[in-house]
């Protein structure tokens, strides 16, 4: 009875362990094919320049405004892709007028009978609707490449004659790029070439965005000119902590009435760098330019956020406000040069692994440590240097706990071996138990008679 109880246990014993094999090649397939975020949003945006209109007897304030060129992307969760260029953008409200006007057409309108004081409620005869909702898609800005995911094509692109716009989106991809070669703007605005490119992108471990924009020669009333402007932001996720974003702006050969300028944090000032001030004659006429052309000069410094696994950047830009003289309905432009920004965020997603818990070792307390300050490079005339590491942080030591058979003998080539190891104890054990069946010898039965 003892040996066949010892057979009994090989076949259970094989059992185990083939189980195990079969159990932790499952769990490590599973692991890698578990989806790495369960929720994202991955944003980038990058003006060539933006300008406002406006004067007090304006109906609404500003009057006007839009971007050009102007490049914006999007992934949000669920493989969301959303790609724009465009000139002259003139916002999301007033370029999509004919949608808004759909959604607040009415259905029905109060009218008086005559000669009657009440106000009935009539609905809105057809004939009327079906005018309206095939004229108000005229009203739909048609400078633009859009594409979004969910249509028969992930590209879009409009040619013309100085103009490239091209937009793509899919479920891991969303970019725009613009560019334009040359314009003249209102009231004596030109520039040259400008580009804006706009990436949203996601894989398996970590989702980024990133914006770009270069505008050069630029000429604000023949009193500013500008070589070039470029400006950039980026930043990344891993779903569980948001990398460093970063980004800067720079102005290049700036002149102010023919005399050298440069900006920096604190502004613009006269001369041809930090450090070497121009002498008083130049900063007399630069600055009597400026009072007589109407100019003043603002610097909006960088933005930037992080908080676990969102983070965002603005880059900062160069605000010029010009009021024209000799203007008597008081107009007033605003001009924004810069400002590429970007955000993002994620959360990891769900693991249908069974965790195994480590052993509690007790750590030493310790003080919190004082946050580093972020490096700001801001707005300047020169390309900024990122800096330099100020330490690093020591790797954990490895645990000396005990370790399950699964995490010993891991991969393809452990679990094989537990299989076969397995498989060949369940094999001897049934032998040996079919073995001693056979020879046991044969009994008579107690209720049998003679």
């Amino acid at each position: 009875m003892k040996r066949s109880s010892r057979r009994w246990s090989f076949v259970v014993v094989g059992a185990a362990v083939t189980a195990l094999a079969i159990s932790s090649g499952w769990t490590a397939a599973q692991a890698q094919s578990t989806a790495k975020f369960g929720s994202y949003t991955l944003a980038a945006t990058a003006p060539g320049f933006e300008m406002w209109e406006d004067e007090p007897a304006a109906n609404a304030h500003p009057e006007g405004g839009g971007q050009a060129p102007y490049s914006t992307s999007a992934l949000t969760s669920g493989g969301n892709g959303y790609g724009l260029s465009s000139v002259a953008w003139p916002g999301a409200t007033e370029a999509n007028a004919d949608k808004v006007a759909l959604l607040l057409f009415p259905s029905t309108a109060h009218v008086a009978p005559p000669g009657s004081s009440p106000v009935i409620q009539e609905p809105v005869p057809d004939a009327v609707r079906q005018l309206a909702f095939t004229a108000l898609p005229l009203a739909n800005y048609p400078i633009r490449a859009e594409a979004r995911t969910g249509e028969n094509r992930p590209d879009a692109s409009l040619d013309g004659q100085a103009t490239t716009l091209k937009a793509h989106a899919d479920g891991v991809l969303a970019q725009a790029t613009a560019t334009m070669k040359g314009a003249d703007g209102a009231a004596g605005f030109s520039f040259g070439n400008a580009e804006t490119v706009a990436n949203s992108v996601i894989g398996e471990t970590s989702g980024a965005a990133s914006a770009d924009s270069k505008i050069t020669k630029i000429d604000i009333g023949g009193v500013i000119k500008i070589d070039s402007v470029t400006s950039h932001a980026e930043a990344s996720t891993d779903g569980v902590t948001a990398g460093a974003a970063s980004g800067a702006t720079v102005v290049q050969g700036m002149t102010i009435a023919g005399q050298a300028a440069y900006v920096d944090e604190q502004g613009v000032h006269i001369g041809e760098q930090p450090g070497q001030p121009a002498n008083a004659i130049a900063s007399q006429i630069a600055n009597q330019a400026l009072t007589n052309g109407g100019f003043s000069f603002h610097i909006a410094e960088p933005q930037q956020e992080q908080s676990g696994s969102s983070g965002s950047y603005t880059a900062g830009s160069l605000l010029i406000v010009w009021k024209p003289p000799g203007n008597p309905s008081e107009n007033m432009f605003f001009i924004a040069l810069g400002g590429s920004r970007v955000s993002v965020s994620a959360a990891p997603g769900s693991s249908f692994n069974v965790p195994t818990a480590a052993p509690f070792v007790p750590a030493p307390f310790a003080s919190p440590a004082a946050p580093a300050t972020p490096s700001r490079p801001g707005i300047s005339s020169t390309p900024a240097t990122s800096a330099s590491p100020t330490g690093s942080t020591a790797a954990p030591s490895p645990s000396l706990g005990a370790k399950p058979i699964a995490a010993v003998v891991n991969g393809i080539a452990g679990q094989v071996v537990l299989g076969l190891l397995g498989t060949g104890l369940m094999f001897f054990g049934f032998r040996r138990v079919a073995d001693d069946i056979l020879d046991r010898a044969s009994t008579s039965c107690p209720l049998e008679t003679t």
